[in-house]
């Protein structure tokens, strides 16, 4: 029979792990937050259009906050990196935002594509049901019939943009008959971004 050889017992000493003294650090999240705006918004961002859109379209401070840090600080890197399945599920994997809203926030994005839309019109056309170009142009004509479509599509952006206001004390700026118009034509022959 073989005899077996004992070790003696191996001791790892733990590393000395020095803790600073966090007092007068508030016990929040360590991520990084987007502020309220408590000074007008252009001058917050520095005068950065597409931070300014992106604050329009992106209610929720923190996945603003994430979104910024990544890199997805204009409506149009959103609609990119939102846009197709494979690049949504990387963002949310990085930013933890979930893929759903990520789909939700570049369908505004998109929105935003369209010549002569704002980005509060975009967050506002996005809440009444236009996820994209294509069901905006479906307003354009310049028949009674889509006159008829246009003033409707109004008052529910208008009521939208006053439910936005009283709920996120954001001010939106509702588009006016005539700019819906104007968007609506500019949308022909666009096509949605997201998949």
């Amino acid at each position: 029979m073989a005899s077996v050889a004992r070790m003696a017992p191996i001791s790892v000493a733990a590393p000395v792990v020095k803790v600073q003294s966090t007092a007068s650090v508030p016990p929040t999240s360590t991520a990084p937050t987007a502020q309220p705006p408590t000074a007008p918004v252009a001058a917050q961002y520095n005068g950065n259009m597409g931070a300014i859109d992106m604050y329009n379209l992106v209610p929720n401070p923190n996945d603003l906050s994430h979104l910024f840090s990544w890199g997805i600080s204009t409506p149009s890197r959103m609609a990119f990196w939102g846009g197709g399945a494979i690049r949504r599920f990387f963002v949310s994997l990085v930013t933890g935002i979930p893929s759903t809203t990520l789909k939700a926030y570049a369908q505004e994005a998109s929105l935003c594509s369209v010549p002569g839309m704002r980005s509060d019109w975009a967050a506002e056309l996005y809440q009444v049901g236009i996820a994209g170009p294509m069901e905006l142009s479906m307003y354009s004509g310049s028949g009674i019939g889509a006159s008829i479509q246009q003033g409707t599509l109004f008052a529910q952006v208008a009521a939208k943009a006053i439910e936005l206001s009283a709920n996120t004390g954001r001010p939106y700026d509702p588009p006016g008959p005539s700019d819906i118009a104007n968007i609506a034509q500019a949308a022909v022959g666009m096509n949605d971004s997201v998949s």
